[in-house]
């Protein structure tokens, strides 16, 4: 009964390993879920360590905000398009 188990744990993993090896959209399966980990790091730093109280954002703060994140991107299209 033990060498079925491990048979059986044996070819589990070599599933796990295929699948994360496998590809998504041209990129293996293990770099998207790396990706999406980060991502999620990121919110929890955001929304849980850096803006634990409610605030209201006025119009002219959300202008500046937008403006500046609007001409930053801008200057990255630039940059990748002019490559």
């Amino acid at each position: 009964m033990g060498r079925l188990v491990a048979l059986t744990r044996r070819r589990d993993r070599g599933i796990l390993l295929d699948f994360l090896t496998g590809a998504f959209a041209g990129q293996p399966v293990w770099l998207w879920l790396a990706f999406l980990a980060f991502i999620g790091f990121l919110l929890w730093v955001d929304l849980g360590l850096l803006n634990k109280k409610d605030v209201v954002v006025s119009p002219a703060k959300s202008a500046g905000m937008w403006a500046f994140f609007a001409a930053h991107l801008t200057a990255a299209g630039h940059d990748v398009l002019s490559c």
